[in-house]
């Protein structure tokens, strides 16, 4: 569940407390938000990923599964086979998947130019699927490939009137990885996805998450939960909301790693749930929040004081009205340091 489990389940009790919001603005800058990104309000694919060369002794994924009406069980098939190595899937290949595919340690990904894994998954708003998961699987990467389902923000009001106020329960899209350790996701592009999740990293360790570029989510784009030396570097986002939270309450400073040189964007779009719900929004900062260990997901929502304290968030920019970079003092006690609020772009403490 988006920002996570933890607004909707949580902090919607302390939401009537503190709806009258006071925001702390970082410097303000005019001019608009340039970030040479799809126009605002478009069907986008995502910003074309950096190319990537297919790696050596690679397993290709057989071509007669590209724009074939549902590739799922032929991806499984072929991460099967390349089990141990690397799958490479090549240039201008779609590949459609109605339900997750399995990878397994030692396992590369890697998509030419061109290559879209996309979600057919009917909207939903119970745990839509991952097209990718890993389970206690460790030394994976992927990278070079755009993710993308069929949410576009025009659909904004329509998702909002189907799944009410709580919006989205699970959605782990377009991955999750669970309880392994040396992953690195970098290079590709997430656009378009409907997930109360977004991309999930979940009882993880040693994580690279680098050179990415997220788009037009309904929900949530991307979470970290009980997460040790996570590193999130260099990526770009752009109306879609990132969310640090664990599942329950850890020992202080269980939670490490650095959220570095990162640009966070907003423009008149917004996050769906958040232009269609002025009460989290407005608890937010913005149509466009980044939570950094605000409380935990279980239904108190109580973490332990200074759980995320070895998390640093720096060198970042957030920019546009309505992008929001939200913090905690109490759960949190993370270091935010010399990051640029630019546009409209805000600092909210909670």
């Amino acid at each position: 569940m988006s920002i996570g489990c933890l607004v909707k389940r949580a902090i919607h009790i302390l939401f009537f407390v503190f709806l009258t919001v006071t925001v702390a603005n970082g410097a303000q800058s005019s001019g608009a938000v340039s970030l040479n990104s799809p126009s605002v309000g478009s069907t986008v694919s995502g910003a074309a990923p950096t190319p990537i060369t297919e790696p050596p002794g690679a397993y290709v994924l057989p071509s007669n599964l590209c724009g074939v009406p549902d590739a799922s069980a032929g991806l499984q098939a072929a991460l099967d086979a390349a089990k141990g190595r690397a799958l490479w899937i090549p240039d201008g290949c779609t590949v459609n998947t109605s339900r997750f595919s399995l990878i397994s340690s030692n396992t590369t990904i890697a998509c030419g130019q061109g290559v879209t894994i996309h979600s057919m998954t009917p909207m939903t708003c119970n745990d839509p699927p991952p097209a990718l998961e890993s389970r206690m699987e460790s030394n994976i990467t992927v990278e070079g490939c755009t993710f993308t389902g069929d949410y576009t923000p025009s659909m904004a009001a329509q998702l909002s009137g189907m799944c009410g106020s709580y919006g989205v329960f699970g959605g782990a899209v377009p991955a999750a990885f669970y309880a392994g350790s040396n992953i690195t996701f970098t290079d590709n592009a997430v656009t378009n996805e409907m997930g109360g999740v977004g991309l999930l990293f979940d009882q993880t360790s040693n994580v690279t998450i680098s050179n990415n570029y997220f788009a037009y989510s309904y929900e949530n784009s991307l979470q970290l939960s009980n997460c040790k030396n996570c590193n999130v570097t260099g990526n770009t986002s752009l109306d879609a909301n990132w969310n640090m939270e664990d599942a329950g309450a850890l020992p202080a400073g269980y939670d490490t790693g650095t959220w570095s040189n990162n640009t966070f964007a907003c423009d008149s779009t917004g996050v769906g749930f958040y232009t269609q719900n002025a009460g989290w929004r407005t608890f937010l900062g913005g149509t466009c929040p980044w939570t950094v260990g605000i409380g935990c997901s279980e239904a108190s929502g109580i973490c332990t004081p200074g759980e995320y304290s070895g998390v640093t968030v720096q060198n970042n920019t957030i920019t546009g009205p309505g992008a929001s970079l939200v913090t905690s003092s109490v759960w949190g006690g993370s270091s935010v340091i010399n990051n640029s609020f630019t546009n409209g772009g805000v600092l909210t403490p909670r």
